[in-house]
């Protein structure tokens, strides 16, 4: 039989789970607030999501490393988008918050992600063309 004091995982998740719901309202109500376009509320948003990442893979694996000592047949499932908990009494699906945020992030900056590309290609054609040039002329 397991250690009960062991098993008892409450304290750690229940304040884990508390900061990822703070964090999902605050994200939500920066994003309905104030305009994503200045640069201040971006690394506010990105912070508070990676954070939310951080938070719920913490949760995640507290949970199953401590659940599957406890009830060997405990099984975590992280599939896109979603997480699968299954045990002998049923199972629960949820939105997997980590991998939302990351793509929550990827959207926030992609324009500057365009921009970053688009600036490296116009530096890597131009330096091709400036080796043409100097080759054609020493011919």
């Amino acid at each position: 039989m397991p250690n009960q004091v062991f098993c008892d995982i409450g304290s750690v998740t229940s304040i884990l789970s508390l900061y990822i719901s703070i964090i999902v309202v605050v994200v939500i109500t920066i994003y309905a607030l104030f305009d994503i376009k200045r640069i201040i509320v971006k690394y506010v948003l990105t912070l508070l999501l990676l954070l939310l990442a951080i938070f719920n893979y913490s949760y995640i694996y507290i949970v199953s490393t401590k659940a599957v000592l406890c009830n060997p047949q405990y099984e975590i499932t992280i599939l896109p988008l979603v997480i699968l908990e299954k045990t002998d009494l049923g199972g629960v699906v949820y939105p997997d918050l980590g991998q939302i945020s990351i793509i929550l992030l990827f959207i926030l900056w992609l324009g500057e992600i365009k921009k970053l590309i688009k600036h490296r290609q116009v530096e890597s054609e131009s330096i091709v063309y400036t080796d043409t040039i100097e080759t054609s002329q020493s011919s």
